[in-house]
C-alpha cells in the first residue's frame, strides 16, 4: 500500500535535513514523498534536490507564486496517488522509524478507516517533550463519535491533547479528502482549521494509541513567529470557510450549525488576543473589528443563540455563558460602537485575557466611557 507524504517548504533549511531524514529513514519503504517548494528563498530547495538525488520516492514540485502551507498542500494532494496521507511540516518531523508502518498495519487490522487519529509530542529547544496519546478505539457509529469529537474540539483545553485542528496527526484516505473537498485556504494563516469540520463526515475513524509526530517549538514558526498587520482578514477568511463548509456539507447531514460558530468564536478569543492585543495595540479599534467579523459570520440569528440545546460537556467552554449570549443577542440590532467594544471586551475579560494588558489600561477600560474622558481632559492641562 502507498503512502503518499507532503511536505511544502518555505524558509526552513536550518530544520529541513531533519525533518527529511525523519521520512526517508522509515522502515515502511513504499512511501511517495512530495516536497512543495513553495518559493523558498532561501537554500531550502538545494536541500530538496540533495535528498532527492539519493531516494527516487521523492518527487520536487515548484509553485510560480508563494501560497503559503495551505496552497502547497492542495497542490500536494492534486498529486498524490497513496492510499493515504500524511501532512508533515518541513519544520517538524515524524517521532519513530517505525511510525509509517505501524500506521499502515493499523489501518489494514482495521479494515481501512477514513482517518487514524494519532498522539504528537511537542519538543522546545532544550529537546524537553510533552506529549499524548488517547486511548486506542475504534470508532463506526457516528453518534458515539460526536460525543468523542465535541469533548476534544471545545473542552480539552491542554493544547496537547486538544489537537484536533492540526491535520499532522492524521492520516487520511486520499479519496476520502477528494470526495468531501477537503482544500485549504490559500495565502492564510492557521489554514487548518477547517480540518476539524472534515472529521464527522468520516464513517470510521481509528484513535490511535500512540506518539507518532514531533512538533518543534520554534520562535518564528507560523504559530509563535509575528502576525501581520491584516491578520484580523486572515481570520475571518477562515470563519467564512467554515461557515460555508457547514451550509455544503453539514447541513445536508443535519449536523448542528451551533458547533462550527463555536469555532467561529473560540477561534478569535484564543487566538486573536494572546497574538496581537500587547502594550502597543489599540484594543478599542481591535475588539470593534472582531465584533463587526463575527456580526457578518454569524449572522443575526446565531444558534447558539438556544444555549439550552448545548450539550452538557460543552458548558465547560471557558467563556462565560451570560457574556457569550449578551453579545450575540446584539447581533439582531444595530448598536454603537462604545457598545461593540464592550460586548466584546466582556468576552475577553471573562476568559483572562484582561491581565495582558497593563493595570492603568485595564482600569481605563472598566470606567465609564464619560469618566474616561474627563480624565483624560484633565490630564491634558
Amino acid at each position: 500500500m502507498l503512502i503518499s507524504i507532503i511536505v511544502p517548504f518555505y524558509n526552513v533549511e536550518r530544520y529541513f535535513r531533519a525533518c527529511l531524514d525523519s521520512i526517508v529513514h522509515q522502515t515502511y519503504r513504499n512511501l511517495e514523498i512530495l516536497l512543495i517548494d513553495d518559493c523558498s528563498p532561501d537554500n531550502s530547495i538545494e536541500i530538496a534536490k540533495e535528498y532527492a538525488q539519493k531516494d527516487d520516492r521523492i518527487k520536487i514540485i515548484r509553485h510560480e507564486m508563494n501560497l503559503r502551507q495551505g496552497g502547497a498542500r492542495n497542490t500536494g494532494l492534486k498529486v498524490a496517488t497513496g492510499e493515504y496521507i500524511w501532512y508533515i511540516d518541513s519544520d517538524d518531523g515524524i517521532t519513530t522509524r517505525h511510525a509509517v508502518q505501524d500506521l499502515v498495519e493499523l489501518a489494514q487490522t482495521n479494515d481501512y478507516p477514513e482517518v487514524l487519529h494519532f498522539g504528537v509530542q511537542r519538543v522546545n529547544k532544550e529537546g524537553i517533550t510533552r506529549g499524548f496519546a488517547d486511548v486506542q478505539r475504534l470508532f463506526e457509529d457516528p453518534e458515539e463519535y460526536w460525543h468523542y469529537y465535541m469533548h476534544r474540539v471545545f473542552v480539552v483545553q491542554d493544547d496537547a491533547k486538544n489537537l484536533d485542528y492540526s491535520v499532522c496527526n492524521k492520516l487520511y484516505r486520499r479519496q476520502f479528502l477528494l470526495d468531501h473537498h477537503c482544500y485549504f485556504l490559500e495565502n492564510t494563516y492557521h489554514e487548518d482549521v477547517i480540518s476539524a469540520m472534515w472529521l464527522p463526515l468520516a464513517k470510521r475513524i481509528l484513535i490511535v494509541h500512540g506518539v507518532y509526530y514531533d512538533y518543534i517549538n520554534r520562535p518564528d514558526s507560523t504559530i509563535t513567529g509575528k502576525k501581520p498587520d491584516n491578520y484580523l482578514d486572515h481570520l475571518n477568511r477562515v470563519g467564512q470557510q467554515v461557515i460555508a463548509y457547514y451550509e455544503q456539507w453539514w447541513k445536508p447531514r443535519d449536523l448542528p450549525r451551533f458547533v462550527p460558530e463555536m469555532m467561529v468564536i473560540q477561534r478569535y478569543i484564543m487566538w486573536y488576543i494572546p497574538n496581537i492585543l500587547n502594550e502597543n495595540s489599540n484594543p478599542h479599534h481591535i475588539l470593534v473589528g472582531i465584533y463587526d467579523d463575527m456580526r457578518a459570520l454569524l449572522g443575526k440569528e446565531p444558534a447558539l443563540l438556544s444555549l439550552d440545546s448545548l450539550p452538557s460537556s460543552i458548558m465547560a467552554w471557558p467563556v462565560d455563558n451570560l457574556s457569550l449570549e449578551v453579545l450575540l443577542r446584539s447581533f439582531q440590532k444595530e448598536i454603537s460602537t462604545q457598545k461593540k467594544y464592550q460586548y466584546a471586551r466582556n468576552l475577553y475579560c471573562i476568559y483572562g485575557y484582561c491581565r495582558r494588558w497593563s493595570g492603568k489600561k485595564l482600569i481605563k477600560m472598566l470606567l465609564p466611557y464619560g469618566l474616561v474622558r474627563i480624565i483624560q481632559r484633565i490630564n491634558k492641562r
